[in-house]
């Protein structure tokens, strides 16, 4: 017969999860302008994209930010609360506004959503685009608006040293004016958060292209009441009748 303890050991390995696979998941969706003016309700695939990101989210705290209440405005820095406590400073360029489906809007950069006109601007050479937060987060999604139209690549490197390319669309000469895609990823668990993100363009520190950043959103666990302490108290109890039923049929705990 079974020892307790190692039905104790069997009950742990059913009930511990198993380890991560230490992987990031990634969503990305793109919907290819050239005119520089989409309408905002055109974005179909980037707003399947986030739709998917944000479906992913449940049990983590997370909020979006859009600008939209900030000035437009230089900044070198600006600091930027959401939900749960965590302060996002971003490092770069500023507040600038540009309207979806503006007639002539001649850089193709705008804001994401009905009725907005904010974004952050951001440069793909120098001041270089950063954030940073005051606490690790375990996702991050963001709208990029207008980026690559000159040939760039575009990436993301986090805090713990991981760089993930974006697989967005890149244009020659302006020739993707205006294109608009979401990128989100989202750590699988703890180890993976991360506090700061750098963004590297290929154009190199030099280039004076630009493009539009919006409707940020961030996820963490920070405030959560974790689900451990009730699982033990299940566990321990399942263990005092274990005990209690081998101790019935003779079995010496």
């Amino acid at each position: 017969m079974m020892s307790i303890k190692k039905a104790m050991f069997s009950i742990l390995a059913m009930a511990l999860p198993f380890a991560s696979a230490n992987a990031y998941v990634i969503v990305f969706g793109e919907d290819i302008n050239t005119s520089g003016s989409a309408p905002w309700y055109s974005t179909v695939n980037s707003f399947a994209a986030e739709g998917q990101f944000q479906s992913q989210l449940n049990g983590l705290i997370s909020s979006t930010e859009n600008f939209e209440s900030y000035a437009i405005a230089p900044h070198t820095q600006l600091d930027v609360g959401f939900a749960g406590g965590v302060t996002a400073s971003f490092h770069g360029d500023g507040i600038h506004t540009g309207i979806a489906g503006e007639s002539g809007h001649p850089h193709g950069r705008f804001s994401i959503g009905e009725g907005t006109s904010r974004y952050w601007r951001a440069s793909e050479g120098a001041p270089v685009f950063s954030i940073s937060f005051d606490l690790p987060v375990l996702a991050f999604g963001f709208y990029g608006i207008d980026v690559g139209d000159f040939g760039a690549s575009l990436s993301i490197q986090l805090s713990n040293g991981a760089i993930f390319d974006i697989p967005h669309t890149q244009g020659s000469a302006g020739s993707t004016n205006g294109s608009v895609f979401y990128f989100g990823i989202m750590a699988e668990d703890e180890s993976e958060a991360f506090d700061s993100i750098q963004f590297i363009s290929s154009l190199g520190p030099t280039s004076t292209d630009y493009f539009a950043f919006d409707n940020m959103t961030i996820a963490h666990s920070h405030g959560q009441q974790l689900p451990e302490p009730s699982s033990l108290l299940l566990l321990g109890l399942g263990f005092l009748g274990l005990r209690l039923a081998l101790r019935k049929n003779g079995v010496e705990a």
